[in-house]
């Protein structure tokens, strides 16, 4: 049986003379604290990524197992679609966490494949299956501060380690089929994997001197966090075709987690440096006592995670037979205190010649975070962001080349010490992908 997880307050320890702004607070270390303030996560599909996710009203190739299930009984031929990203950039930037002019910059870099779909009809029904990641960071830190930047004259030097890990991996099949020439409905059924893996290394260097000696010694807290969650994501959507060239797309998504578990451990080596008094000049407020290591034996719980309901629908205008036009409203619902939300996507497909296709599109990444505080939500970003890809159609095939990149700004609490205030943060990503499809 796995006892209760219970969340310990790492707290500075404080000098005689000033609080220690510096670490050995609990440092938003989870991954899940920047990932989960937003809610609309990475674009997958070629279409859906050169158009900024307007999707949910022009769902006919196997991206709509994704966004809307039901638009893929009009692909009418079997399809075969993969999109990869080559180059998945994310960058969060805490301004002046220490001091003026002392940033904490976290960084992911990674290549990615996000989407593997196919699709096959049978009749009046169409069936299909889609692996997805929705969400992959691999988020690192890397940093050292001399006494310059720290406002406090024990400190030599800080140095912090951050490597955190969120990853969400979904598959699963499709269905979907025709009720007449106007309507359609689908639905998707996902195994839901989310992995989240953060560790954490602080090092203080101190030094005081007393009557001429000088006393110095190593403040060192090493952080490891788990987080492993199984469940299942569902899918339901409706295409409506009210009049020729209009097309109104409605999908409905749900996750359920039905397995966690997450675990922590820790190891600290509190410093010894003695005042006038010979006694130590930091407080044992920790789990370090001076001059001690300390250990915090693995613990578990089985939290689950909650998820919003996502509620989107969309537009497809096929103004001419070489242009469309798309947009969604993309409303969640709040959860776990977090707010209710609402995004938009818009895009556009213009033919140049028939082999040859632009696409481009904008969207919004609001915050589900009303707002930060030290005994709350820690982050809160407002993104924007856009697409534009480049696709060259044959018979049977397509190839699609594109970027989409987000900025946005916000707060954050990255320093869990009531002394200390909110970081701006600002938060950019950046996405260069390639799709393949095939038609057989």
């Amino acid at each position: 049986m796995s006892r209760p997880f219970v969340e310990p307050r790492w707290r500075c320890r404080v000098t005689t003379s000033a609080v220690f702004t510096v670490a050995f607070a609990l440092i938003a270390t989870e991954a899940a604290a920047m990932t989960r303030s937003n809610n609309v996560g990475m674009l997958v599909g070629d279409r859906p990524m050169g158009m900024g996710g307007a999707a949910a009203g022009v769902a006919d190739d196997p991206s709509g197992l994704y966004y809307n299930p039901a638009g893929i009984v009009y692909g009418h031929a079997p399809n075969l679609s993969a999109s990869v990203n080559a180059f998945h950039l994310t960058s969060n930037r805490y301004a002046d966490t220490l001091g003026e002019g002392s940033d904490w910059e976290r960084s992911s870099d990674e290549f990615l494949p996000n989407f593997f779909g196919t699709t096959q009809p049978l009749g009046p029904v169409t069936v299909g299956f889609s692996v997805v990641v929705p969400q992959s960071v691999r988020e690192e830190q890397a940093q050292t501060f001399g006494a310059d930047a720290i406002d406090n004259p024990d400190v030599q030097k800080f140095s912090i380690n951050v490597d955190n890990e969120d990853t969400i991996n979904r598959l699963g099949p499709s269905i979907a089929f025709e009720v007449n020439d106007r309507l359609a409905l689908g639905g998707s059924l996902y195994l839901h994997q989310h992995e989240r893996q953060t560790i954490t290394t602080q090092v203080l260097d101190l030094e005081a001197t007393d009557d001429g000696e000088v006393h110095e010694d190593y403040e060192v807290l090493n952080q490891y966090h788990t987080r492993e969650q199984l469940g299942v994501s569902w899918l339901v959507g409706a295409m409506f075709t009210p009049v020729d060239r209009l097309a109104v797309g409605v999908s409905v998504r749900g996750t359920e987690i039905f397995n966690a578990t997450n675990s922590r451990q820790s190891i600290c080596h509190g410093a010894d440096v003695p005042d006038d008094e010979g006694d130590s000049r930091y407080d044992d407020d920790s789990l370090c006592k001076p001059g001690e290591v300390g250990f915090e034996d693995r613990a578990e719980d089985s939290v689950r995670d909650a998820y919003p309901v996502e509620t989107r629908v969309g537009l497809a205008w096929f103004a001419t037979q070489r242009l469309l036009l798309a947009a969604d409203v993309i409303h969640s619902s709040g959860y776990e205190g977090r707010q209710p939300v609402t995004n938009f996507a818009a895009g556009a497909e213009y033919y140049v010649t028939t082999n040859w296709a632009v696409r481009m599109g904008a969207y919004t990444d609001f915050s589900n975070v009303d707002q930060v505080s030290h005994d709350g939500f820690d982050h809160s970003v407002d993104r924007f962001g856009g697409s534009l890809s480049l696709t060259r159609f044959t018979q049977n095939t397509s190839v699609s080349v594109g970027v989409t990149g987000s900025y946005g700004t916000g707060e954050a609490y990255i320093i869990d010490d009531p002394n200390v205030g909110a970081q701006e943060l600002t938060s950019t990503t950046a996405t260069v992908f390639l799709a393949t499809s095939y038609s057989y």
